[in-house]
Parts: structure tokens; C-alpha cells; sequence
């Protein structure tokens, strides 16, 4: 169920499942798991209004790369999360482990 935190929407499965009530562990990573969620959500929805209200050519490459290094953060936070729950650790990823979602 930890490793499901990190997969997208399979997020919801152990939110569903309501498996952070028993397990200390699998809510850890649960909350982390949802904040990467909407960090993915936030930034799906951001990548198309840039692409649908972007008129100026010259802001289309920086903003294309900054598109291109907050995936990148957010693909290297889920691998560190799926690693993390693989090796039964609870450690905080960086900028978004103490995130509190569910209490």
C-alpha cells in the first residue's frame, strides 16, 4: 500500500482502503504519496493553460524548461518515495515530507 502512495492516481487505493488507519507507516507515506499527487495535478493543469495563454515566443523556451525541471523534481521525489517505501523507511522527502494531508 506504501508503494501505491507514489503511483498517481493508485494513490487513492489505500485512501480508499482507509490502510493509513492501521499502519503508521503506510500513512507516512500516504501523505507524501497525496501531496505528490496534486503536485502532479497542479502541475498537468499549469502546463496547459501556459500552452493554451502563451502568445509571446520569447518566454516559450524558459518556460519550457522550467516545465521540463519541476517533472523532473517531481519524478525524482516519487522515485525516492517508491524507494523509501520498498525499504520500509520513514523518512520526509525534501520540500514535501512534512506535509500533513491526512491527520
Amino acid at each position: 500500500m506504501a508503494v501505491l502512495a507514489y503511483l498517481g492516481i493508485l494513490c487513492l487505493i489505500p485512501l480508499i482502503a482507509r490502510a493509513f488507519r492501521k499502519s503508521p507507516f503506510v500513512k507516512c507515506h500516504l501523505n507524501q504519496g497525496l501531496a505528490l499527487f496534486i503536485g502532479w495535478i497542479v502541475w498537468m493543469i499549469g502546463s496547459i493553460l501556459i500552452v493554451y495563454f502563451l502568445r509571446v515566443a520569447a518566454l516559450a523556451v524558459p518556460v519550457a524548461i522550467a516545465r521540463l525541471v519541476v517533472w523532473i523534481g517531481l519524478l525524482i521525489l516519487e522515485i525516492i518515495g517508491i524507494i523509501n517505501a520498498v525499504r520500509r523507511k520513514m523518512k520526509p522527502l525534501p520540500l514535501i515530507g512534512k506535509t500533513k494531508i491526512l491527520k
